[in-house]
């Protein structure tokens, strides 16, 4: 294979605790920040050449990691897969690499390697997947390649880095149209992707950034929608409904109320009154009816997200919650700056649940308990088949192990 051809190799970075709600469940570089996620960044600059993967240990059945033989021989690019690849020359960056060379950021966190594959698969299995890193800074630290993505609380300020830049190559992938119109300002910066519905009385305003409507979008009427933002496909937004500067969804989200700067995965209802702000939201989650967060602390003073055993400062104002995958809050539920919920949890308390509730958590302000995980794997199918998709042996698994993984720190809690 040609040096200017050389396979990219995707590993994940350890250390990545503050990503672990959204991550528990996938990859981090399958994370959407704004359209894309950081493999999908990188398999669009490095075009049709060859992407292989080394996931940590429980997401190897996702993305299997490639067979001893791929080592024998050759050379690849190893390259860090929490990184926001948007630099303009960054496959110049990996390809001027020498053999034997490494990418580094001025921290010293290495980001790209190249390697004989011998070396490839030492350097590889010597990453010790507990290791711990410096505390996420108050902005996304970067590296020759692009932002690296540390926490949840940075996807929703990445994904507006990201649209801003992404944003003529995702018109010129076809099937949008622009348009303008003299009751939305900025209309010059708004795109209609194939099979968008528009209610009457919609408005959408891109003076704050470029807002894209991806296939199949339905906005009811009189929603306002400003930018930046971008609806994944199929997604909905019911009426009168306030999306502000700063929304991201993945494919079938449906939207309600006001949510602002906030980001989602995908799959998620967020469909009745009530607020979400800053937020990073998993897969299938689900909120109900008056939900409301807090996203601004009344000291005006910068949030602390507690997680697991360790707490940190974000450093910023303005930091909302974090909702793991199938994570679901009843009616009226209230969640605090910085709040937490794990993978699973099903929240119906109407006071503030606790800052941090680990996965598989069930229960309310007088009490918790453990939401048993066939009754947990039964209620995500149901969720998932509503949306016309299955829950595979290799997710569920993943679910299996994390339940198992998380058993002390739910018998702390309960």
């Amino acid at each position: 294979m040609p040096e200017d051809r050389l396979p990219i190799l995707l590993f994940e970075p350890p250390g990545l605790a503050w990503l672990e709600p959204l991550a528990a469940c996938r990859p981090v570089w399958d994370l959407r920040a704004g359209p894309r996620s950081p493999r999908e960044l990188l398999a669009a600059a490095a075009r049709d050449r060859e992407l292989l993967f080394w996931p940590r240990r429980t997401m190897a059945c996702l993305a299997p990691r490639p067979a001893p033989e791929r080592f024998a021989s050759g050379e690849m690019l190893l390259v860090a897969g929490h990184q926001i690849v948007l630099e303009p020359d960054a496959l110049r960056c990996l390809d001027e690499l020498e053999p034997g060379d490494r990418l580094a950021a001025e921290d010293g966190e290495i980001l790209a390697l190249r390697l004989a594959g011998p070396a490839a698969r030492e350097f590889l299995a010597s990453l010790d997947e507990a290791a711990d890193r410096p505390a996420p800074g108050a902005a996304p630290r970067r590296g020759p390649l692009g932002a690296r993505l540390e926490a949840w609380w940075e996807i929703a300020e990445l994904g507006t880095e990201v649209l801003d830049t992404l944003a003529a190559d995702v018109l010129a992938a076809g099937g949008w149209r622009g348009e303008r119109r003299d009751d939305w300002p900025g209309s010059e910066r708004v795109f209609l992707a194939d099979g968008v519905a528009l209610a009457p009385g919609v408005v959408l305003d891109a003076t704050g950034g470029p807002v894209l409507l991806d296939r199949d979008v339905a906005i009811g009427a009189n929603a306002l929608v400003q930018g930046p933002a971008y609806l994944g496909p199929g997604t909905r937004v019911k009426p009168q409904s306030l999306i502000l500067h700063g929304v991201f969804t993945g494919p079938q989200c449906r939207l309600g109320g006001e949510v602002e700067a906030s980001q989602f995965q995908g799959f998620a209802n967020k469909q009745h009154h009530g607020f979400l702000g800053h937020a990073a939201v998993g897969e299938w989650v689900n909120l109900g009816a008056g939900v409301t967060n807090s996203d601004l602390k009344n000291t005006y003073s910068a949030v602390r997200v507690r997680q697991g055993g360790r707490e940190t400062d974000t450093g910023r104002l303005f930091v909302g919650c974090c909702l793991g995958d199938h994570v679901k809050v009843g009616i009226q539920g209230r969640l605090g700056t910085g709040s937490v919920l794990a993978p699973f949890c099903n929240w119906f308390g109407a006071d503030f649940p606790p800052r941090y509730l680990p996965p598989f958590t069930w229960g309310d302000d007088g009490a918790l308990a453990e939401h048993r995980l066939d009754d947990a794997l039964r209620t995500a199918r149901v969720v998932m088949s509503r949306r016309g998709r299955e829950l595979d042996p290799a997710l569920a698994s993943i679910y299996r192990e994390l339940f198992a993984a998380s058993a002390p720190a739910r018998a702390a809690l309960v």
